[in-house]
């Protein structure tokens, strides 16, 4: 829903894989963390998914 809605309102979407972020699903809260920090509260491996997502993402 989000690609479409993205697509519908022309804003530009990458999705990306793990090895593209230079990641594993078991190591990416640690990359998240050393990148950010981390929270008490709601911290999980989509959260750390978003975060590495958007940090490689930051320079486009």
């Amino acid at each position: 829903m989000v690609i479409l809605a993205a697509k519908e309102a022309n804003i530009p979407v990458q999705t990306k894989i793990y090895n593209q972020l230079a990641t594993k699903r078991n190591q990416v809260k640690g990359h998240a963390e050393e990148r950010v920090g981390r929270t008490e509260k709601y911290w999980n491996e989509q959260i750390a998914d978003a975060i590495v997502a958007a940090w490689s993402g930051r320079n486009l």
